[in-house]
């Protein structure tokens, strides 16, 4: 996948109205995402964000198929989603490597943590996904087109109501 835009940071130490540079990361990943355009990556420094991450709605950028948006981690380095990763409408948008899991003081026990709603051309890989304590770790839904999930690892999900524990995803 293509990406031909510039590069932004992001980082648990940065300040959101600072212009995103390495040297002047944005702090919140939502915030961050939502300035995105076609063609961007969004380097995720490594550390704990204790967000829900909600890019929904009018806001949501879009990719195209010769301009993904790239959210990715900082090489060699983990960042951690404490909370929900909710994305919708996410044309063309690539997330890498960006691991969530539940927060008992704010996610509710009806949410699924990982959450992909419409969009065409969507990727997301090579992230970690635990601790769920809703009927999903990851959520698929509204007539996603063309998306593609490839090699994460997603675990320790608790089961329920409805659905034993090796049904769910």
């Amino acid at each position: 996948p293509s990406t031909n835009g510039p590069t932004y940071y992001v980082a648990t130490n940065g300040d959101d109205n600072a212009d995103g540079s390495e040297s002047n990361p944005w702090r919140n990943l939502s915030s961050s995402m939502k300035k995105l355009r076609a063609g961007d990556t969004l380097l995720v420094r490594g550390g704990t964000y204790n967000e829900r991450v909600e890019v929904r709605g009018e806001s949501v950028p879009r990719g195209r198929a010769d301009a993904r948006i790239t959210v990715k981690a900082y090489p060699g380095e983990e960042p951690l989603v404490v909370g929900i990763f909710w994305i919708s409408t996410a044309d063309y948008w690539t997330i890498d490597n960006i691991d969530v899991t539940y927060d008992p003081a704010t996610n509710n026990v009806q949410e699924h943590m990982v959450r992909m709603y419409r969009g065409h051309g969507w990727i997301y890989q090579n992230s970690e996904i635990y601790n769920a304590h809703s009927y999903a770790g990851l959520l698929v839904n509204g007539q996603s087109t063309g998306w593609l999930i490839t090699n994460n690892y997603i675990h320790d999900t608790a089961p329920s109501n409805a659905l034993s524990q090796d049904h769910l995803i």
